[in-house]
């Protein structure tokens, strides 16, 4: 998600949207914009376009917020895995030869 809010996602933005307008004024199409937006289908057209740019941008969002809560949650549970092999490892080293084979197998008893 950091690079969405960089300052080169920014000015790509703004470089894009300033090649857009100025291809649409020299290919001469502002009579063909404002004549579509003129008419009623024509702006629902649009707003259907528009629409559906909000969506796609909206489901990128949602994914890389899954996706980033997904990654936080797989290396907290890693951590939490580790930490009660860690412990457990200590408790063994802690116990006597005998005791350290019946916690290794515990189905086998004497």
């Amino acid at each position: 998600m950091d690079w969405l809010l960089s300052w080169y996602t920014f000015w790509a933005v703004i470089a894009l949207s300033v090649s857009a307008v100025t291809a649409t004024w020299f290919l001469g199409l502002w009579p063909v914009i404002t004549a579509t937006l003129s008419t009623s289908a024509g702006r629902k057209a649009v707003l259907i376009a528009a629409g559906g740019f909000l969506v796609w941008v909206l489901s990128i969002f949602l994914y890389t917020k899954g996706k980033q809560s997904a990654q936080d949650a797989i290396k907290k549970n890693s951590q939490r895995l580790e930490d009660e092999r860690n412990a457990r490892d200590a408790n063994l080293k802690n116990l006597p030869p005998d005791k350290l084979r019946d916690a290794a197998n515990p189905w086998v008893r004497d």
